[in-house]
């Protein structure tokens, strides 16, 4: 439980959706703690509820977690201020050492953020508020514009093929990166049996299920829509709809036989509300749990929230409780350490949930192997791209048709060729989660922890080294 008796301000709101919360205990301790604190339930109304016992067989053992299998999370609306309510029951469930958690339901964002294309038009540029990367809004770092635009005129599928190549020879890949074996050179075992779960934007709309894209071997995507397409509201403009997409596509790259499935929990502004990442993970683990076929799952999160008060060693309680389910599971977490350390001195620590000991974190590294000038501190870095010294500008004016130290490459439904360029901790993440997998396909007897040492343990100065997991 955290204890927040002492505290006198609470989470900004532009940071939560107002008039909800989000309660995590058995269902006896939140209805005593709610009457303890006095709520008037007729302005009190559950939305949803997502039982743990549900989530995983009996005969399944939940290590560490065992006194937590009678508990929910139980996501309500709320008529009146929902802060100081929230501050009563932590305040009352400390005091009276009963185990429930009331957390705000946070908005979360994905890393790099949101904006309307290049960084270098009028839409994206990284000096206006909705484009800069140390903003809540966004990094002008995105997926949405091609880096092949001023060779479309070209014509033909030599140029699609130019870019198919370049997107498997690319740095991020190659030794300035992590030295992998990708598509049709990358392990016969490379992600076979294991599920990745990409949590994030999907550029597909809801009639759509699955999609195939014609890589080496070829990419399958089992899509899910939580949300709809589009903006849903209150969270900016800008077309970032692609990138789950491009996340997938570098996972794709690395572990080429594994079943990725693409879960729209956030909008196409790259931004969501915990509810319906929690709901999203709740599905997820259960269909892990059951499906007997599987030698393993993966999980990985490129987004990140902030919680105002800095508390990112405990809450939110209702996040943590899930992804530690899913570690009890034996299903590895991979998140993205966020892009909150431009152009500040020093760097700043990872986001939430890449701060929790159990998930790895995942920085991002430049092309000289370095934390990149944007990235916050992780538990490992990966290849993210970087940016212009001594001001952290974005080189994406030196992206155009090539292989660009600034930036990886990706898939995108936007671009001509189909790749677009990206930068970010967003798009490390799933270099790792990619290599996750392979591990889990060769050696899915080892658990969560000793993966995560494997990983770590394969790194030369802070950067992944592919080739000692191989």
């Amino acid at each position: 439980m955290k204890d927040i008796s002492k505290q006198q301000s609470f989470s900004e709101p532009e940071l939560y959706v107002e008039h909800q919360l989000i309660l995590t205990g058995s269902v006896s301790d939140i209805e005593a703690i709610l009457k303890l604190a006095e709520v008037k339930f007729d302005q009190l109304y559950l939305q949803q509820e997502i039982a743990i016992e549900k989530l995983v067989s009996r005969k399944r053992p939940l290590p560490g977690l065992e006194s937590k299998r009678n508990h929910v999370i139980r996501h309500y609306m709320y008529e009146e201020e929902v802060a100081p309510l929230i501050h009563r029951i932590n305040h009352l469930a400390h005091k009276k050492r009963v185990d429930v958690n009331a957390d705000f339901n946070y908005l979360i964002s994905a890393n790099p953020w949101t904006v309307a294309g290049s960084p270098w038009t009028v839409a994206g540029s990284p000096w206006t508020v909705a484009g800069s990367p140390w903003t809540v809004a966004g990094s002008p770092w995105t997926v949405a514009g091609s880096p092949w635009r001023g060779m479309n005129n070209q014509g033909g599928a030599s140029i699609r093929r130019k870019a198919l190549s370049i997107f498997y020879s690319q740095w991020a890949f190659g030794e300035r990166g992590l030295s992998a074996r990708v598509g049709e050179q990358a392990p016969p075992y490379a992600g076979s049996g294991i599920r990745v779960g990409i949590f994030d934007t999907s550029p597909f709309p809801v009639t759509i299920s699955n999609a195939d894209f014609q890589l080496e071997p070829n990419l399958h995507l089992t899509l899910s829509h939580p949300i709809p397409g589009g903006i849903t509201g209150g969270c900016g403009s800008g077309p970032a709809a692609d990138h789950g997409l491009f996340v997938a596509g570098l996972i794709h790259a690395l572990a080429p036989y594994s079943d990725i499935h693409l879960i729209r929990v956030l909008d196409d502004a790259a931004q969501g509300v915990m509810s319906v990442l929690l709901a999203a993970l709740a599905q997820f683990i259960r269909e892990v749990n059951d499906d007997g076929m599987l030698r393993g799952a993966v999980i990985n999160l490129s987004l990140g929230l902030t919680d105002s008060e800095g508390d990112t060693a405990t809450g939110p309680a209702s996040l943590r409780l899930l992804l530690e389910v899913a570690y009890a599971l034996n299903i590895i977490v991979v998140a993205a350490a966020g892009n909150d350390s431009a152009p500040i001195a020093g760097s700043h620590g990872p986001q939430v949930p890449a701060a929790w000991d159990f998930v790895i974190g995942v920085a991002a590294c430049n092309a000289q192997r370095e934390l990149a000038c944007f990235a916050n501190t992780g538990d490992i870095m990966a290849p993210g791209g970087g940016g212009i010294a001594p001001y952290c500008l974005p080189g994406l004016n030196k992206c155009y048709g090539v292989d660009c130290r600034y930036a990886l490459i990706s898939l995108s439904t936007t671009s001509w060729t189909g790749f677009s360029y990206g930068v970010g901790s967003s798009f490390a993440a799933p270099l790792i989660s990619g290599l996750v997998a392979n591990i889990q396909s060769r050696d899915s007897w080892l658990p969560c922890a000793e993966i995560k040492q494997k990983i770590l343990h394969n790194a030369v100065d802070g950067v992944i080294d592919a080739e000692g997991i191989y």
